[in-house]
C-alpha cells in the first residue's frame, strides 16, 4: 500500500535506534499500525502470528514488541510466554498486547504471560506514543515522541444505525498524515479481507460452529471500528459478548446470517466512498 512521506517526529539518543516489532494477523490493523508508527518516525517489521514473533525474535533484537492477544496457530499470551522463558535472551523486549479486551482479567492474564503493558483496540495514534514514550523513556532511549498533529476522533453516533461515519475515517487519516491514495489503499484492502470474511461466516453458520463465527466477529471488530464502520463494529462486539457470556443460547446460524448481511452492508458503504474520492478506482466485488 502506499505510505505518506512523513518527518519522524521524535529523538533519539545517538546510541541506539529504536526497533518495533508488531505481531498482528489481521491484514487491515497491520497497515494502520504501521502507518501510525511511521508516522511517529518509527522503523518497525511485523509477522502475522506468535511463531512469527519468536522467529523473529530468536533472529534480531527489538525494542518493543506490539502483540496480538487472539491469532490462530499461536496467540499472544502462548508466544509472550515462550519469550520470557524459552529464548535465552538476557536483552529481553518490552511486550505490550493489543486487544479489545480492557477487562481487568485480560490485563492480568497479560502480565502473567510475561507482558509489560495492555493496548486497547481500535488503537489511536494518540495512545500509540503514549504507550512507547513512556517505555522508550524508561530505557533511557528516547527524549520524546509525540504524534504529528493528530486529529481529534469524533465521537460515534448510534452504532445500530450508522452503517458507515466517514468522519472516523477522515479522523484516522489526519492521524496518519495520509491522502486519497491512502484512503483508496485501505478500502480496497478492507474490502478483500472483508470479502474473505464473509464467505467464512457463511460457511460457519452452515456448520453451526461458534468457535470460527466468533473468530472472524472478533478479526473484524478493530478494523471496521478503526475505519468507522460502526455498525459492523458494534454486532462483532455483541457477538463476542454472547459467546462469552452464554455458548449454549447462542442461535450461530442467524447470528451468522445477521454477521454476513452487516458485513455485506459495509462493504457496499465502502464501494461507494471509494466511488466518490477522486482519482482511479475498480470496484471490488
Amino acid at each position: 500500500m502506499s505510505v505518506a512521506t512523513v518527518s519522524p517526529s521524535r529523538s533519539l539518543d545517538s546510541s541506539a535506534d529504536c526497533r518495533v516489532l508488531v505481531v498482528e494477523d489481521d491484514v487491515i490493523c497491520q497497515d494502520i499500525v504501521l502507518l501510525m508508527l511511521e508516522r511517529l518516525g518509527f522503523y518497525a517489521d511485523v509477522v502475522d502470528d506468535g511463531v512469527g514473533a519468536v522467529s523473529a525474535l530468536n533472529g534480531a533484537f527489538y525494542d518493543v514488541v506490539l502483540m496480538d492477544v487472539r491469532m490462530p496457530r499461536m496467540d499472544g499470551m502462548e508466544a509472550a510466554h515462550l519469550i520470557r522463558t524459552e529464548s535465552g535472551r538476557t536483552d529481553q523486549p518490552v511486550i505490550i498486547a493489543m486487544t479489545a479486551d480492557m477487562t481487568p482479567g485480560c490485563r492480568q492474564e497479560c502480565l502473567r504471560a510475561g507482558m509489560d503493558g495492555h493496548l486497547g483496540k481500535p488503537i489511536g495514534i494518540g495512545d500509540l506514543a503514549a504507550v512507547l514514550e513512556h517505555w522508550f523513556q524508561q530505557q533511557g532511549k528516547l527524549e520524546l515522541v509525540r504524534p504529528g498533529a493528530p486529529g481529534s476522533r469524533p465521537a460515534a453516533g448510534d452504532s445500530a444505525t450508522v452503517v458507515y461515519d466517514a468522519g472516523v475515517f477522515d479522523s484516522l487519516l489526519v492521524d496518519l498524515g495520509g491522502d486519497a491514495a491512502m484512503r483508496t489503499d485501505l478500502i480496497e484492502s478492507f474490502i478483500l479481507d472483508g470479502r474473505q470474511r464473509l464467505r467464512a461466516i457463511v460457511t460457519a453458520g452452515d456448520a453451526s460452529d461458534l468457535g470460527a463465527l466468533v473468530f472472524q466477529a472478533h478479526a473484524l471488530n478493530s478494523p471496521s471500528a478503526m475505519i468507522g464502520l460502526l455498525a459492523l463494529s458494534e454486532m462483532t462486539r455483541q457477538i463476542e459478548a454472547a459467546a462469552k457470556a452464554a455458548p449454549d443460547e447462542v442461535d450461530v446460524f442467524r447470528q451468522a446470517f445477521l454477521l454476513a448481511a452487516e458485513c455485506d452492508r459495509a462493504i457496499e458503504a465502502l464501494n461507494a466512498e471509494a466511488a466518490s474520492t477522486p482519482g482511479p478506482w475498480v470496484r471490488t466485488t
